[in-house]
């Protein structure tokens, strides 16, 4: 038996090749993401905020932490590597801070609401701790694009730049996309842990 994970309409919904009726499979989807969704947070989430495909949960003062480490780091870098004198500009800061987010070091957790779904998502074989650095990096990139729009509305930087900006942007968050879909179709569903899934259908309908 195989199955894989799909992003759809906000939900992780497995899909399986079973051969049991549909109306099973339905009802077991249906609870699986009422189980997900009961461990959601009601409010102070990125998710709520900023995209809606999100499966872990990241709270935004923890992204604005990490993302003014980022822009701390990146100042750093570029003013110590300035050896000509450059004046530098916002616009090369924005542009450090979106490229660093794809490689700076982030440590993440699992926090007291999301236990069930981080057990879910490691029973079935798919390492929740790299699925929730892939979303923070995510939010760090939707956090930038704010940082643009500020920079623009202030006159920091012009419309060219904040387009090119936008390019970059929207190019690293597809690699992102494509990495944290490839992590959720790189892990196929066992019988043992099909059988946990009915287990679990049957506790809680």
């Amino acid at each position: 038996m195989t199955a894989s994970i799909i992003i759809h309409n906000q939900h992780v919904i497995p899909n399986s090749a079973s051969s049991k009726p549909k109306s099973n499979d339905n009802k077991f989807n249906a609870e699986f993401n009422n189980q997900i969704t009961r461990q959601r947070p009601k409010s102070g989430s990125i998710e709520q905020v900023m995209f809606a495909e999100q499966i872990t949960h990241i709270k935004r003062a923890d992204l604005e932490k990490i993302y003014n480490e980022i822009k701390w780091a990146v100042k750093s870098e570029l003013d110590a590597e300035n050896f000509g004198g450059k004046e530098l500009k916002p616009f090369d800061y924005l542009q450090g801070n979106i490229d660093k987010i794809m490689y700076h070091p982030i440590e993440v957790k699992i926090d007291s609401d999301e236990v069930y779904t981080a057990i879910i998502y490691n029973r079935m074989g798919i390492n929740y701790l790299d699925l929730k650095r892939i979303e923070t990096r995510m939010g760090l990139l939707e956090l930038a694009k704010e940082d643009v729009d500020i920079n623009e509305d202030q006159g920091n930087i012009r419309k060219d730049q904040t387009q090119q900006l936008y390019k970059q942007i929207t190019s690293n968050r597809q690699t992102l996309e494509n990495e944290k879909q490839a992590l959720l179709d790189s892990k196929q569903l066992k019988e043992n842990e099909q059988r946990l899934f009915e287990q679990l259908t049957k506790r809680f309908i």
